[in-house]
């Protein structure tokens, strides 16, 4: 809970006399003053003694004291109690409270200091289009924690989304939610029928029927659209405010919102399918919106729009990223004509003179286009066009034909460098990035935005080759170009400075990383806060350093406390819950403590990993000793790079107890022979079968390649390993040390 806008925190000692009927105390809390007062209670700013912090205490009113307003309130707290999102006010005591011999019910939650409605934080900093989007993605991430435990909110409205002074937003006032699992909704006695229940503003179509039985997390979805259009109007889609119920119902129903004509199309789609009045026609969960958000923040094709032929050309032009399907050589190459049409359009509204160069940059790309269609496309209509024709054609021509039109000759280098990628041909990708970045330096110099793209892409590239020095140097560069451009605070700064510490870790120059990581650290602090997700990440990745470093007090102590913080404001399915874990596991094991380790996970090896094919060898199940389960993917350039790794690890450990087992899938474009000759070709020493996926899920693999450590069959570290450094022989000597002494 919050103080209301523009309140100021008053401390006990130099505050204004206690108002009267301000009660001293609420259970272990001493009040300090009234925040809210609602139609169901009454919201305090208080100071529990132990722990010594400030919480938000509601109670209810004594006048609402009835059996069912009591269901509902307790119902609050129960409810409160089964989220643990950073995204959502944490509850944390419920009782009962008693007032002039009235026994009124309470709970005590987390206090949010300096908050604004998310309405008027985006308004009074001034937040763009997209930062106004990327706060909103985040709302839905808390919605969606709250969906996927039964629970609908049933009265969102910017009073009840709540953004801190770092920029983080609460989701607070589940007190009219509804459990959609059965067990707790019974437990609630459910809201009676004909009781409307949420704010009018905001209330969904099926929501005025007042029927609980019909009220699903879809109602959430249509109160998110109604916030996300006034989040970015700055207006309700339509009026009802002074309205009778049944008028505010035959408007919410009929009454179709203004289009958002200011914005994108796309963004308008977006907000219009989340306001849909059937329900079946809205996203069907706030996961959902959350990747269309996403999606469009990317410059990537929205699932809210009919997929047309149209559409995709100006999704693709717009990403400049290569579709791969049957007609992807034509697609692209009406792509780059749209690339080409769209930047001698900018330039053709300036002049008259430069509308003569717009026609004739028309004719020049259409020639163009259709003499590398000759080329690449076969002759009859039975034959497929092969993409790797049409990328081999532009490649050849790109610099002779638009010498002229660097800017563009950049676009296309970018586009035919996105279109190896999925192909497997990362020289290729890394070679187009490069050649894209020379012409922005050249032509739009170092500090245009387009200039960074290109290094972002030639990093990636140079990571995804194992090219870690070249990287170093590109990651050098980009956090100059951010530092000039955005300052030394800005999250995209901060983010590059990360991904320098990251290289120098691995190089093996921990040193390095760790000095680099620690001024992340506390400049992550400084200007986000200790709980943001950031800084939670920053500090398990100092932990990290710490622990390779052999410093392993310090690295246990930021360990323990990055993980204290993600459990505190994280899901554990998240990636920072998994992030902090993982390393908090690393320093159970840096300490001998295996058994803490694997309390972490409370997982083993299965009887039956779902292991349904040996490609190499028999897995060794169980095992008693050292293990490691190493999940990849013949596609992938970091299992490519991670394999070596862990047969060298097997090789030199073998003797002393260690067990590996490589788990494979056959997807994307493997095959079972594919798999077979790269174990030949990587020459791979030990067992490797073929996964139903059935293990996938189980160890909860998020991508690849992910490693699984177990000690004597038990879980005691996991984790993606994309980088090399994160395969540590350390870490498997000291799991071996440690069960030696055992």
């Amino acid at each position: 809970m919050t103080n209301s806008p523009n309140d100021e925190t008053e401390s006990l000692s130099s505050g204004p006399p206690r108002p009267i009927g301000l009660p001293a105390s609420i259970g272990n809390y001493e009040i300090r003053r009234l925040i809210a007062s609602g139609g169901m209670g009454s919201v305090f700013e208080a100071v529990q003694e132990n722990p010594r912090r400030t919480v938000a205490v509601k109670v209810m009113k004594p006048g609402m004291f009835s059996e069912e307003a009591l269901r509902r309130f307790e119902y609050e707290a129960q409810i409160l109690a089964r989220l643990r999102h950073r995204g959502v006010a944490m509850i944390y005591e419920a009782g009962k409270h008693t007032e002039g011999g009235t026994i009124l019910p309470f709970f005590a939650m987390e206090y949010i200091p300096n908050a604004r409605s998310i309405t008027d934080y985006a308004h009074e900093r001034k937040l763009s289009v997209r930062e106004r989007l990327a706060l909103f993605c985040q709302v839905c991430d808390a919605i969606h924690h709250g969906h996927q435990r039964g629970i609908v909110h049933r009265d969102l409205k910017p009073g009840n989304i709540l953004v801190d002074s770092s920029g983080q937003p609460k989701v607070i006032d589940f007190g009219v939610a509804r459990a959609t699992d059965s067990d707790m909704a019974a437990a609630a006695q459910q809201t009676e029928v004909g009781q409307l229940i949420g704010s009018l503003q905001y209330m969904s179509p099926e929501q005025f029927d007042a029927d609980p039985n019909d009220i699903d997390t879809r109602s959430d979805i249509y109160s998110l659209g109604i916030v996300l259009y006034q989040l970015l109007s700055g207006k309700l889609p339509y009026e009802i405010r002074g309205a009778r119920i049944h008028e505010a119902a035959s408007l919410v129903r009929a009454a179709q919102p203004a289009p958002l004509k200011s914005l994108d199309t796309d963004l308008d789609t977006i907000v219009q399918c989340a306001l849909a009045k059937d329900r079946e026609r809205r996203y069907q969960s706030a996961f959902g919106l959350r990747e269309d958000l996403r999606r469009y923040l990317d410059g990537a094709a929205i699932s809210a729009r009919r997929p047309t032929f149209a559409y995709q050309l100006r999704v693709l032009a717009r990403r400049n990223k290569v579709w791969i399907g049957a007609a992807a050589a034509v697609v692209l190459a009406l792509v780059v004509g749209g690339v080409l049409s769209f930047s001698m359009y900018l330039r053709a509204e300036s002049a008259r003179a430069d509308a003569e160069r717009y026609a004739q940059g028309q004719r020049t790309a259409s020639e163009f286009i259709t003499e590398m269609l000759d080329k690449a496309l076969p002759p009859g209509y039975g034959q497929e066009a092969s993409v790797t024709d049409l990328l081999t054609a532009l490649r050849e021509n790109v610099d002779v034909a638009f010498a002229d039109e660097p800017e563009v000759a950049a676009e296309i280098h970018t586009l035919i460098g996105w279109g190896y990628l999925p192909r497997e041909d990362f020289g290729l990708f890394e070679e187009h990035c490069s050649a894209a970045l020379e012409l922005r330096r050249a032509n739009l110099g170092e500090g245009d935005p387009r200039t960074l793209e290109s290094l972002y892409d030639v990093a990636r590239a140079q990571s995804i080759r194992g090219r870690i020095t070249e990287e170093l140097a590109t990651q050098t560069e980009i956090v100059r170009v951010c530092e000039e451009q955005h300052g030394r605070d800005h999250i995209d700064t901060l983010q590059a400075r990360s991904s320098l510490s990251t290289c120098y870790e691995e190089l093996g120059r921990f040193s390095d990383a760790r000095d680099v990581a620690t001024q992340v650290l506390d400049d992550a602090r400084r200007i986000f806060g200790e709980q943001d997700a950031f800084t939670i990440e920053c500090i398990s990745d100092l932990a990290n350093m710490h622990l390779k470093l052999n410093e392993i007090d310090r690295g246990y102590e930021l360990a323990l406390a990055g993980f204290d913080l993600a459990r505190a404001g994280f899901a554990e399915d998240s990636r920072i819950f998994r992030i902090a874990r993982t390393h908090l596991a690393a320093a159970y094991i840096a300490r001998g403590d295996l058994d803490q380790a694997a309390e972490l996970y409370a997982e083993r090896m299965p009887q039956d990993p779902g292991f349904e094919h040996s490609y190499q060898g028999e897995p060794d199940l169980p095992h008693e000793g050292p293990q490691i389960v190493i999940m990849w993917e013949t596609w992938c350039p970091f299992s490519q790079r991670a394999i070596p790794i862990v047969e060298s690890l097997f090789r030199r450990h073998q003797e002393e107890g260690l067990s590996v087992i490589g788990a494979t899938r056959v997807t994307r474009t493997s095959s079972d022979e594919r798999v077979s000759d790269f174990v030949r070709d990587q020459q791979m020493t030990f067992p490797v079968v073929r996964d139903s996926g059935k293990a996938w899920s189980y160890f909860g693999a998020t991508g690849t390649p992910y490693v699984i450590l177990l000690a004597d069959g038990n879980v005691v570290w996991k984790g993606g390993v994309s980088a090399p450094a994160d395969l540590s022989d350390r870490l498997v000597r000291q799991v071996m040390e440690a069960l030696g002494e055992d």
